[in-house]
């Protein structure tokens, strides 16, 4: 991790650099809905836990990669 004036100017591809957002951001309507879609899935609360801990536990470490932050998680 760099800190302070050790951060490089230019933008390198190896770091995974995330883009600017282009788009509008989900909103409090947006999030009240998908909350209700998720509760209206018949998913168990055990299967959302067990998916969301797959996600999380994929992170690493050693490079600070993987993870949920930002990732797709699919429901199997």
């Amino acid at each position: 991790r760099y800190l302070g004036p050790l951060v490089p100017k230019q933008t390198l591809l190896w770091q995974d650099p995330v883009p600017a957002v282009s788009h509008d951001l989900v909103g409090e309507a947006e999030i009240a809905s998908l909350k209700s879609q998720i509760r209206a899935s018949g998913l168990t609360v055990s299967q959302l836990v067990s998916t969301a801990w797959a996600a999380a536990s994929s992170f690493r470490g050693s490079d600070k990669r993987g993870g949920a932050n930002g990732g797709r998680i699919r429901l199997q």
